[in-house]
């Protein structure tokens, strides 16, 4: 009885659950409207299994056995429970705990933004310079092992040199834009030591691919890599992809879903497993400016095997069965 005498002096509802659990030593990284990080009460290495969410007050582990839950048991609760298992308490030790250790005014660390210098435009030589080395030694070669048409690589002004490729990044019609990016990726033949992207220093601003194929669409479709959103493009698709890595989103304009997608109400993302999170981020950071309810996350159905669009096309998948699939997550009536 004394016990919950004490719970009373406390007014858990200001209990921020963020700011508790990196009292208690855990690092958390803030993804969109929650927050993510490597578990402490059982072995998380390798991919953050904590899943913190402030709107509730409450956390939730999916890491297998955290927290001695069976198969397909998740981990979690309030304040008090994170407590009780962080340091092995009962209940009334929890209180005493947050009694004597909780901070109301500890200060949660957030990394500062980083100044976003004004892009400059790329020149169009240097991106005809690259899509001319495309007909040295036969190059297309790579792309269209990809699954692209010349007519499309051509449209584009894809780039390739024998161990890089580039995929410039217009702002308006391919081929009529003072404004682009490009973007270098490592091939299978290069070292595996070497930077996988090059940015070019004040060209590469946080953006997408993309955004013109997706003028006057409703729907839209987001990918974490340039080549499935371009393969994507040539299947018909308004679809787009990340420019700067998949959590480029995180760095966008504060309303960059309205002012680059003005036409479009919908989004669904189709985001891998490893880079589901990511996704999601993408998802919400869309909703607080479309509205509620206005994007998925897509997730490949067990019957599918693919990991990506290009993978799911090479396997023989058919353009209009990825349709399909994504209007499922929909449930709209939209027609390919």
């Amino acid at each position: 009885m004394k016990r919950i005498e004490k719970a009373s002096e406390i007014d858990f509802s200001k209990i921020s659950i963020v700011s508790l659990i990196e009292q208690t030593g855990t690092f958390l990284t803030q993804i969109s409207s929650l927050y993510s990080g490597f578990c402490p009460l059982h072995s998380d290495k390798e991919t953050p299994s904590l899943r913190v969410y402030p709107a509730t007050n409450s956390w939730c582990c999916f890491g297998a056995g955290c927290g001695d839950k069976g198969l397909g048991q998740l981990n979690g609760g309030d304040g008090i429970e994170w407590v009780k298992q962080r340091f092995s308490y009962d209940y009334g030790q929890a209180i005493d705990w947050l009694r004597v250790n909780y901070d109301p005014n500890a200060f949660v660390a957030k990394p500062a933004p980083k100044p976003v210098e004004p892009p400059r435009a790329v020149k169009s030589d240097l991106v005809v310079y690259w899509y001319k080395l495309l007909d040295y030694c036969d190059r297309r070669g790579w792309f269209r092992t990809r699954g692209f048409a010349d007519s499309f690589i051509d449209r584009e002004m894809f780039g390739w040199n024998g161990r890089r490729y580039v995929i410039p990044v217009w702002e308006g019609e391919p081929g009529n834009s003072k404004c682009l990016g490009v973007r270098l990726r490592r091939s299978e033949i290069e070292d595996k030591d070497s930077p996988k992207y090059i940015g070019m220093a004040g060209h590469n601003p946080p953006t997408v691919w993309g955004r013109w194929h997706c003028r006057e669409a409703k729907l839209v479709v987001a990918f974490a890599g340039e080549l499935d959103a371009a393969r994507a493009v040539q299947d018909k698709f308004p679809a787009f992809s990340m420019v700067n890595g998949a959590n480029a989103w995180k760095r966008f304009p504060e309303n960059w879903a309205n002012d680059w997608f003005p036409d479009a109400n919908s989004l669904v993302a189709c985001f891998d497993r490893k880079e589901e999170l990511l996704g999601a981020g993408l998802a919400q950071a869309w909703e607080r400016q479309k509205g509620s309810l206005s994007s998925r996350v897509f997730h490949w159905p067990p019957s599918v095997e693919a990991k990506d669009y290009c993978e799911f096309r090479d396997d023989g998948g058919l353009a209009s069965k990825f349709w399909d699939l994504v209007l499922l997550q929909l449930e709209a009536p939209y027609k390919y």
